[in-house]
């Protein structure tokens, strides 16, 4: 049994054929859940959480993202409930390659519609005073978003950030 027989079967989010290649041996690897959180594949996500095991959870994708930094950059909610629930690190980043809380990567990288996402990170413990790329933090790429996006959701990012950045010891 081929491994990129699954990979097609994750990307179609089809449930019933990833169990089957399971059941017939096949072995998954983070990846998987990877794709699974990305899209926001909320059942699958489980699945793959249970056969993977813990490990995964705070597994580093090829550009050092996890899956929870995968699900908050889609938005999907339930999947980040679903990952946190299960014992991913809220504060994860590859620190070997200075990599991005799923925060900080949230509040760069989406330049709209996130709000509840920032919101649901706090709320759920995320630290914005860790040091990421550049030594750079949450916090000053939300100082940097509202400067150069004066909209309403970016000063409001801003403002949650700061609010809940009292809550830790700078690093």
């Amino acid at each position: 049994m081929e491994y990129s027989e699954i990979m097609p079967a994750v990307w179609n989010n089809d449930i019933e054929l990833v169990k089957h290649l399971l059941d017939e041996g096949l072995h998954p690897t983070d990846e998987l859940l990877h794709i699974a959180s990305q899209h926001g594949y909320l059942e699958l996500t489980r699945l793959l959480i249970q056969v993977l095991g813990p490990g995964s959870l705070n597994s580093f994708d090829e550009i050092h993202r996890t899956p929870l930094t995968l699900a908050a950059l889609g938005g999907h909610l339930d999947v980040m409930k679903v990952l946190l629930d299960a014992g991913a690190n809220i504060n994860a980043h590859d620190t070997e390659h200075t990599g991005e809380t799923a925060l900080a990567e949230v509040i760069q990288c989406v330049p709209e519609g996130n709000l509840h996402v920032v919101a649901f990170l706090l709320e759920a413990g995320a630290d914005p005073t860790i040091l990421g790329w550049m030594q750079l933090t949450a916090c000053y790429r939300a100082e940097v978003r509202a400067m150069n996006n004066p909209d309403t959701e970016s000063k409001e990012i801003l403002e949650l950030v700061r609010k809940y950045a009292g809550r830790f010891e700078p690093k």
